[in-house]
């Protein structure tokens, strides 16, 4: 599981946590958390992880830098826990090890507090930029639509009107460059088929405001056809 994930970036609470890893401990599976987003919490305070909850070193937490350093760097790591032999032994048969370099880089940038400052610019850079975004779909997005208010991560979830197709709006924004991802990329059923994510993870400038507009527009488009076939 994921804290902050595309596309809905939601976030267990606390108490949620800790019956999810109680729960897996009385039916016996291991939970394999993904934390790579953890880091980009707008609170005061960073949200446990469920590692925090397990009292029998089950859970396995991994993550990673590319959300929040250097995606091109690919490095991550592991807790696996009482699982540390399996892991070491998948790790070894699929790539004994990973660049060293990139590695030593990281982990200075850790120990001179280069990271936490980093983080703390990013956090707030994200949290802006998320209230940005919001606002600008606000204004430019026609009635009926609705928006996620995330606490974190990098993406913005809009539900759409009903009668919309989120591929036709994805199809029509990627001839005109404009980025966004259809809902129904993310469910095998038809359950977010009129749901878009938009990424708020850049600075915001003119052009990315004239994107929204131009997005929101195709959207009212689409809302109209729908409306038109049904």
């Amino acid at each position: 599981m994921y804290r902050f994930a595309t596309p809905l970036t939601l976030r267990l609470t606390a108490e949620s946590k800790r019956r999810l890893v109680k729960l897996g401990r009385e039916r016996g599976f291991t939970l394999v958390e993904t934390d790579i987003y953890g880091e980009t919490y707008f609170g005061d305070d960073r949200p446990p992880v469920l590692r925090a909850f397990d009292e029998h070193d089950d859970v396995i937490l991994c993550s990673a830098f590319t959300k929040t350093v250097a995606p091109g760097y690919r490095v991550g790591w592991l807790a696996p826990g009482r699982h540390f032999k399996t892991a070491q032994s998948h790790k070894f048969h699929t790539s004994i090890t990973g660049a060293l370099l990139p590695q030593e880089v990281l982990a200075e940038f850790i120990r001179d507090g280069g990271y936490d400052h980093h983080m703390r610019k990013l956090r707030a850079a994200l949290r802006q930029q998320c209230a940005q975004m919001s606002d600008a779909v606000a204004r430019h997005f026609p009635a009926g639509c609705r928006l996620s208010r995330p606490q974190g991560g990098l993406m913005l979830w809009i539900e759409m009107p009903p009668q919309v197709d989120s591929r036709r709006v994805f199809e029509q924004a990627r001839r005109e460059h404009i980025g966004c991802a259809p809902g129904a990329t993310f469910s095998c059923s038809t359950r977010f088929n009129h749901f878009l994510r938009v990424h708020y993870g850049d600075p915001w400038t003119p052009q990315l405001e004239a994107s929204i507009q131009r997005l929101g527009q195709i959207v009212a488009e689409a809302a109209e056809h729908g409306r038109a076939a049904a």
